[in-house]
């Protein structure tokens, strides 16, 4: 319904444009036919109609309406714009172009005759068919279910910037839902949140545009209501954004599963924890994405400074450090959960093993000290 709407409006622009083109045709048909010139030279009248007709065409040349659309004509689909205007052909009185065509009647014919096939053209092109939909509805799309981190992207920082895009996303589209009418913003929108999509190693960030492009539709005056129109996209974009903050952990951990050196290896006073902890690590950081998935970046901060504190204190038996390791594991695990959902107790267990293994380890008790207090707000 709205893309009828649509079209009609826009039909009748193009019947506007058309009236305009006639008249301006008018001014330019008594110089045809080689009526441009006398006895050799340039008809100063007719110099003066070709250069209003060119400056017409060239201040015309997009389609009415403000928004892109399609018209079909003699065969051909044009988008946008009419394009028949070639840079150059606008003249300006006096110029040194004007002055040779005052003097070349012959050429100032053959001008004459090219500009007038432009401007029939572009008459023809007001009387063809607007190609629909204008307005395009989308097809079903998901986020994919494999995906992968490029190479030096943080997963911490990732996370965040979708659970950021995703509030600024709610907050315009609560905006609209009190009847205000989009502009650029979620054209800007839309385009930082496709950027960040484009630092995972899947076809999001071209499957988010495919359902969010059509946004742009709404900037345009011919929209009758710009402010629904602009909510139904900005809806898709919000709910495929949901899906890829929701496969974030899956994500983080088949970037391990490729490169897991790049997540878990470590290496601290010439000894390598990564090879025997590696599967442990790849699980923790997994949880830990999920963490800040759930927007606790503090809690999130704090696991991670606590796992890297684990792998990098020194005198650690393995033993010791696995054990560490499942602690934190533990805690990352609980944060996931919903408050009522974790056991307090054994929650307050960890913590305790955990600040009496900080008494005897620097690292540790650096981890414990900064971060204790963040750690207990895991606590039911």
């Amino acid at each position: 319904m709205a893309d009828e709407v649509l079209v009609r409006h826009l039909r009748s622009l193009l019947k506007k444009r058309e009236k305009q083109a006639q008249r301006v045709h008018s001014g330019l048909k008594p110089w045809l036919d080689n009526s441009a010139s006398l006895f050799g030279r340039g008809r100063l009248e007719a110099l003066q109609a070709m250069w209003h007709t060119t400056n017409w065409l060239e201040e015309n040349d997009r389609f009415p309406g403000g928004i892109s659309y399609r018209i079909e004509t003699d065969g051909l689909v044009l988008e946008c714009f009419y394009g028949l205007v070639v840079g150059g052909d606008c003249l300006e009185p006096g110029s040194r172009r004007w002055e040779l065509l005052k003097q070349d009647g012959q050429a100032l014919n053959a001008q004459v005759a090219q500009v007038n096939t432009r401007l029939e053209n572009m008459i023809r092109c007001c009387q063809g068919k607007i190609v629909r939909p204008i307005i395009r509805v989308p097809g079903e799309v998901h986020a994919p279910q494999r995906g992968r981190l490029n190479d030096g992207v943080s997963a911490r920082f990732i996370i965040e910037d979708i659970a950021e895009q995703i509030e600024i996303g709610r907050a315009l589209h609560a905006t609209m839902a009190n009847g205000w009418t989009p502009n650029r913003d979620i054209e800007a929108w839309s385009h930082k949140t496709a950027g960040i999509l484009g630092r995972l190693k899947a076809d999001c960030s071209s499957s988010f545009w495919g359902l969010v492009d059509g946004a742009k539709t709404c900037t345009s005056p011919s929209v009758s209501d710009p402010a629904s129109l602009g909510r139904a996209y900005l809806t898709l974009g919000l709910e495929y954004l949901g899906e890829v903050a929701e496969r974030m952990p899956e994500y983080v951990e088949q970037t391990n599963e490729v490169s897991p050196g790049r997540v878990s290896l470590n290496f601290n006073g010439g000894n390598f924890y990564g090879g025997q902890f590696a599967g442990k690590i790849k699980n923790i950081n997994s949880t830990i994405a999920g963490v800040f998935q759930r927007g606790s970046s503090d809690i999130g901060d704090a696991l991670t400074a606590l796992e890297q504190a684990v792998l990098n204190q020194p005198g650690l038996v393995d033993e010791q450090r696995n054990d560490l390791l499942d602690h934190v594991g533990y805690l990352a695990t609980a944060a996931q959960t919903e408050p009522e959902e974790r056991n307090r107790g054994i929650i307050r267990t960890v913590l305790a093993a955990l600040t009496t293994a900080a008494a005897s380890g620097q690292h540790l008790q650096a981890a414990m000290n900064s971060w204790g207090g963040v750690l207990h707000q895991i606590l039911p």
